[in-house]
């Protein structure tokens, strides 16, 4: 009886980690673009209904070779948007790609749920 307790115990334990285990998704960003910053990064969402940044990282730069706040998300599929550095200021910018793992980019990207995911960026004029 007494074992049959334990195990009793022991599987309503796994069944809570299965339940409560999943994690946060955290996205964040590194900036792969030269030596130029870049700035209001937003992360808008593809899911359906999504209107509006699903997160923004605001006016805080994030130089070349550094890498943003992570922030927590819950949208999974999406694009991003930024500004970047110029001579004469941070403009908005028209060509943003987030690199892949086989070395090709786009503005889109599929996150990896209750996971961290640090996704490298460059942007610049078309």
């Amino acid at each position: 009886m007494k074992k049959l307790v334990i195990l009793l115990i022991a599987a309503m334990a796994f069944m809570m980690v299965g339940c409560f285990g999943d994690g946060d998704t955290e996205l964040g960003w590194k900036n792969d673009n030269g030596s130029a910053g870049i700035t209001n990064i937003q992360w808008f969402s593809h899911d359906a209904g999504g209107l509006g940044a699903a997160n923004e990282w605001g006016e805080n730069p994030v130089a070349a070779g550094e890498t943003s706040e992570i922030q927590t998300t819950n949208t999974l599929n999406g694009s991003v948007e930024c500004e970047f550095e110029t001579a004469g200021g941070y403009i908005t910018a028209t060509s943003v790609a987030i690199e892949e793992n086989d070395g090709t980019g786009s503005e889109n990207a599929a996150l990896v749920e209750g996971s961290t995911n640090i996704l490298t960026i460059t942007a610049g004029a078309k």
